[in-house]
This record gives structure tokens, sequence and C-alpha cells, in this order.
């Protein structure tokens, strides 16, 4: 899985929830959003959006385990707290609390099945 995202890493990495598809495009060096919708398909991963959401709260989640409050990390980044909060929610349908307390490796395991649906290969028939 790390292989397939590492080209998005670097544009990811930024923490910004305001990542936009016109920066991942960038990163991809495709022209277009269905370009990168098929980029992305071809890599077996799911699209932006999600792939993006999940990278954030994995992200959130770690500098929580070294001690930061998701409120430190939202500031850090320019970003509203509660933004971070809403974008764990909406992601995970858990509150921060529930999610810090499960920890970065439930969130990946948690993340590789919601994203399962995209990483199956599709057979031609």
């Amino acid at each position: 899985m790390t292989s397939r995202l590492a080209p998005l890493v670097p544009i990811l990495s930024d923490l910004r929830l305001r990542v936009r598809v016109t920066d991942a495009c960038r990163a991809l060096a495709v022209t277009s959003r269905a370009t990168l919708s098929r980029e992305l398909e071809r890599r077996q991963l799911p699209p932006f959006r999600l792939l993006k959401n999940w990278y954030h709260v994995c992200v959130m989640v770690e500098a929580a385990e070294k001690g930061a409050s998701l409120c430190e990390v939202a500031l850090h980044r320019g970003e509203y707290p509660a933004a971070c909060y809403r974008l764990v929610k909406s992601t995970t349908g858990r509150s921060w609390t529930e999610v810090r307390a499960k920890g970065s490796v439930w969130v990946k395991r948690y993340a590789l099945q919601a994203w399962e649906p995209y990483t199956r290969l599709h057979v031609i028939e």
C-alpha cells in the first residue's frame, strides 16, 4: 500500500485539509481529475478525497500519540480545530476521544478496511 501511495505522500504530508485535487494532479503529473481518478484506480487506491481524509486522520492520531492535542496540531498547521474534529468524525464515524484511545495501529487497520473495495483487482471477463 505504501508504494502505491508514495507519489502522493509529499502533497498529503502538508496536513492541510484544503489540499485540492489539482494539487494531487500536479504531484502525479496528470492533467485532469478524470485522469487522476483513473491513475488512483490503476494503483488500486481509493478516490482522492477518501485517501486524503484517512491520511490526515492517521497523521493526527500519530501526533496525538507523541503528546500533541488535536487542537495543537490544527493550530500549528493553520487549521480550525473544529474542522479537524469534524474530519475525524466524518471519516471514521467515531469521536476524536474514541479514535485517539484506539491508537494509530487501529486507525491504519480501519482505513485499510475502508479502502478494501478499491484495492481489489478487477477481473475483466
